[in-house]
C-alpha cells in the first residue's frame, strides 16, 4: 500500500524546538562534516552486515537482490544528515523514509534497532576522528540528530499504520452496513 500523507512540517518543527537541535548544534556537527562524510561507505557497509546477520532483516534485504541499492540509499541518507541543514526538503526525506518503512512492513523494533546502531556508529565515529575536546560537543548534537530522526519515523509510522486501521474499519462498516441495510428492508416489509 502507497501512502500519500503530507509532511506535517509544523509537528515535525516542534519535534526539532522541543529536542534543542537548533543551528548551534548543526554549526558544531559542520564543523566535523569532512570526518564523517569519510565513513559514508563503511557506514553503509557495516548497516548491511549487522542486518544480515538477523535472520528476520535479511529476508528483507535479500528480496529481488537489493541490497547494493539499499546500501546506497543508506550512504545517502548519512550524506545528507551531515551536509544539509533541517530543512523541509530534509524533512521531506525522512517523512518519506518513514511512510516506507510501513509500506515495506517493517518491523518497527528492527526500525528502532537501526537506529540504536546509528548512534552506536556516530559515537564510534566521534570517538576516532574528532579531537578529544570537541567530542562532547559534537556527541551531544549528535544524539539530538538521531533522537529527532527516530521522532520522525515513528510518528510517521504511527500515521500511516493508523491510516490503514482507518481503512480497514471503513471496510469492515461496509461489510456490515450491506447486510443490516437487507435484514432492515425485509423487517419493513415483514410489518
Amino acid at each position: 500500500m502507497k501512502f500519500d500523507t503530507p509532511v506535517p512540517f509544523a509537528r515535525l518543527n516542534w519535534f526539532q524546538e522541543k529536542l534543542g537541535l537548533g543551528d548551534m548544534e548543526q554549526q558544531s556537527l559542520a564543523k566535523h562534516r569532512d570526518r564523517f562524510l569519510k565513513q559514508k561507505q563503511r557506514f553503509s557497509e557495516d548497516f548491511f552486515r549487522y542486518f544480515w546477520e538477523i535472520k528476520e532483516t535479511r529476508i528483507i534485504l535479500d528480496h529481488e537482490k537489493r541490497g547494493p541499492h539499499l546500501q546506497k540509499l543508506w550512504e545517502q541518507w548519512y550524506e545528507l544528515i551531515f551536509t544539509e541543514s533541517i530543512t523541509p526538503r530534509v524533512l521531506g526525506v525522512l517523512w518519506r523514509s518513514g511512510l516506507r518503512h510501513v509500506e515495506l512492513n517493517i518491523d518497527k523494533r528492527f526500525i528502532n534497532l537501526g537506529y540504536a546502531f546509528v548512534r552506536q556508529f556516530f559515537h564510534e565515529t566521534a570517538k576516532e576522528a574528532v579531537p578529544s575536546e570537541d567530542q562532547h560537543r559534537v556527541t551531544t548534537p549528535l544524539n539530538k540528530l538521531v533522537d529527532f530522526c527516530v521522532l520522525i519515523e515513528t510518528h510517521a509510522y504511527v500515521t500511516a499504520t493508523s491510516q490503514c486501521d482507518l481503512e480497514v474499519v471503513r471496510g469492515i462498516s461496509h461489510q456490515v452496513r450491506n447486510p443490516l441495510t437487507v435484514i432492515g428492508g425485509n423487517i419493513l416489509r415483514l410489518q
